[in-house]
């Protein structure tokens, strides 16, 4: 029998809105008439950053003491709901802003869809104040990071030739 690990709905639920939102947005994308697809999708996306925002308010205050959460898999503990409580700000702030902007009617939705993405904390759920995790990377084991330096050192020019 294949045991299951008890998993922290609570403790992913600012994560969660955010991805509920962002489905949502494709899906205005889709179904909404081209006219309504703006206003829909700004209060969508608002409406997201939002609820994820009192989620990790009340995670925030429900988290005295840091937890391991899903086999050491993720942490949940007041720094890291601090963060999701800032990030969904923060981008609240931003829906707010760039509504006022002037942009073209046909991609406005994925627009708002890849804002509520790019918001997901992926890091705040495993932050370094954790006893014991200060030494863990932030990407995960065997994951490759681009920097633009390691790509630039890899192609230098060959010696020249007069053949």
């Amino acid at each position: 029998m294949i045991v299951k690990p008890h998993v922290d709905w609570f403790a992913l639920a600012p994560s969660l809105a955010l991805l509920a939102a962002s489905g949502l947005l494709l899906m205005v994308a889709v179904f909404v008439p081209r006219r309504g697809r703006k206003p829909t999708s700004a209060v969508l996306a608002f409406g997201g950053f939002v609820a994820s925002g009192i989620w990790a308010a009340f995670l925030d205050d429900r988290s005295a003491h840091a937890t391991a959460l899903v086999h050491d898999a993720m942490w949940r503990d007041r720094w890291g709901a601090l963060a999701q409580v800032i990030l969904a700000g923060a981008g609240a702030v931003a829906v707010l802003l760039s509504y006022g902007e002037r942009m073209r009617d046909e991609h406005v939705a994925e627009y708002y869809a890849g804002m509520a993405r790019t918001c997901w904390p992926p890091t705040c759920e495993t932050p370094a104040s954790c006893p014991g995790r200060a030494d863990q990377p932030a990407a995960p084991v065997g994951a490759r990071t681009w920097d633009p330096a390691d790509a630039a050192s890899t192609r230098q020019p060959g010696a020249a030739s007069a053949d």
